[in-house]
């Protein structure tokens, strides 16, 4: 599952960018840590896939809120 998580400038309150966070999500619904989930895309040659794909979702989320 994928989020994204806002920065906030706390002088300002302002949103200044967001951060993606993705965890892989188990059987009972309980999210995986992030070093967990970080190790395991690395172990497997993943996680430039993960990254591609992630961006992907991301850009076309931004994509249909400018359309709609």
């Amino acid at each position: 599952r994928s989020v994204l998580q806002p920065k906030i400038d706390l002088r300002t309150m302002q949103i200044v960018g967001f951060e993606a966070l993705t965890r892989l999500v188990g059987e009972d619904g309980s999210l995986s840590p992030a070093a967990d989930f970080i190790d395991a895309a690395t172990e497997l040659g993943l996680l430039d896939d993960i990254t591609e794909m992630l961006l992907d979702e991301i850009t076309a989320g931004r994509s249909e809120e400018h359309t709609s």
